[in-house]
């Protein structure tokens, strides 16, 4: 992998903001080298979604935390981000409602992406993002088979301030749900 993601932002300025952050770039399901039970709590940030082995994240997320400690997690909401999700909108153009299709399709595909709302002679480098959808209770089980006892499931909703700031949140409050955050613990000895 290059060092141009995450880790090597973060690289790029140790003398002008020490912090003591180590950087590990690993594979999420595979053992990364770190001891056991080395963590009070294990968080991913918009990443399980990306990744064929969700089981071994969970696994390897058990491994890593403490007794006690907690799994906090955010994905793409399985429900309504479906391979199949279409917008419906009305005769003027505004939208109106969600359509998810094909929950139940686990193939995996490739979504291109470039940041949107730029000007076009703006030079944006496009990228790609592997998806491996999962239904909500794929998730969930991965989760409880792992060992982990869930605690919190949560489907945030933008606020109104967010909505002013970006119009188009606007269908993610009265929609559908675009986030997906559960929080599980590990169980003490």
């Amino acid at each position: 992998m290059r060092d141009g993601g995450a880790a090597g932002h973060g690289r790029r300025n140790p003398d002008s903001d020490p912090l003591g952050v180590h950087y590990h770039v690993r594979s999420y399901s595979d053992h990364c080298g770190i001891t056991d039970e080395s963590f009070d709590a294990v968080l991913s940030t918009m990443a399980l979604m990306d990744g064929p082995d969700l089981s071994g994240a969970m696994r390897e997320a058990y491994r890593l935390v403490r007794p006690g400690g907690f799994l906090i997690f955010s994905v793409l909401h399985p429900c309504f981000i479906t391979p199949g999700l279409s917008w419906e909108r009305d005769s003027e153009g505004r939208t109106t409602g969600l359509r998810v299709a094909r929950y139940f399709d686990r193939s995996s595909f490739t979504e291109h992406w470039r940041f949107g709302n730029r000007p076009k002679d703006e030079d944006v480098i496009p990228f790609a993002v592997p998806r491996f959808p999962r239904t909500i209770g794929d998730y969930l089980n991965a989760v409880a088979s792992a060992g982990f006892v869930l605690t919190t499931i949560h489907e945030p909703q933008p606020t109104l301030a967010a909505c002013e700031a970006v119009p188009r949140f606007e269908r993610w409050r009265d929609l559908g749900a675009f986030l997906l955050l559960v929080m599980a613990k590990r169980p003490e000895n």
